[in-house]
C-alpha cells in the first residue's frame, strides 16, 4: 500500500519504509486500549462537568440538545459549507436562544463530538511502530 509522502506499508510483512531511510516494523494494537486510553480521560472529564439538571426533560435543555446535535451534524457532514455553518450558528445565538443557553449549547456540542468521533474511531485500525521492542510511533487505517 502506497501513503503519500513516500511511505511504503507492507501489511503482509508488517514493515513500513520511507523514502531513503531505514525500514520499520510495525504491529497492530489493540483496538479496546487504544479506544480507552484515548476517550477514559473524555468520559471523566464529562462525569465531572455535567450534573443531574443536564439531563432534566423540560423544553429549554431538549432546544439545547436540539441545537447542539444540528450543530454536530453540520460540523461533521457539511464540512465544505463552512459560511453555512457559520451563518447557521449566527442565526441561532442572535435570535432564537437565550444567552445562559450558549454555555450549555456549547458543553453538550463537545460531547456530541466526541460520541461521533467515538463511532467513527470505533472503524479504523490501530498500528504502533516498533524499534528495538519500543513503540516509537503509531499510525492509525481506516476500513
Amino acid at each position: 500500500m502506497k501513503f503519500e509522502k513516500g511511505i511504503d506499508i507492507d501489511f503482509e510483512n508488517s514493515k513500513l519504509k520511507k523514502t531513503d531511510e531505514k525500514i520499520h516494523n510495525f504491529k497492530k494494537m489493540n483496538k479496546a486500549v487504544f479506544l480507552v486510553c484515548k476517550y477514559l480521560p473524555i468520559l471523566l472529564f464529562f462525569l465531572l462537568v455535567f450534573n443531574k439538571f443536564d439531563f432534566a426533560p423540560n423544553v429549554e435543555k431538549v432546544a439545547e440538545y436540539g441545537v447542539s446535535l444540528l450543530l454536530t451534524i453540520l460540523l461533521f457532514y457539511v464540512k465544505k459549507y463552512v459560511f453555512f455553518c457559520l451563518f447557521i450558528v449566527t442565526i441561532i445565538v442572535g435570535g432564537f436562544i437565550y444567552f445562559e443557553s450558549v454555555a450549555f449549547i456549547v458543553k453538550y456540542l463537545f460531547a456530541f463530538i466526541c460520541v461521533f468521533n467515538f463511532a467513527n474511531d470505533v472503524t479504523i485500525e490501530p498500528y504502533s511502530i516498533v524499534e528495538n521492542k519500543k513503540t516509537i510511533a503509531s499510525f492509525v487505517v481506516e476500513r
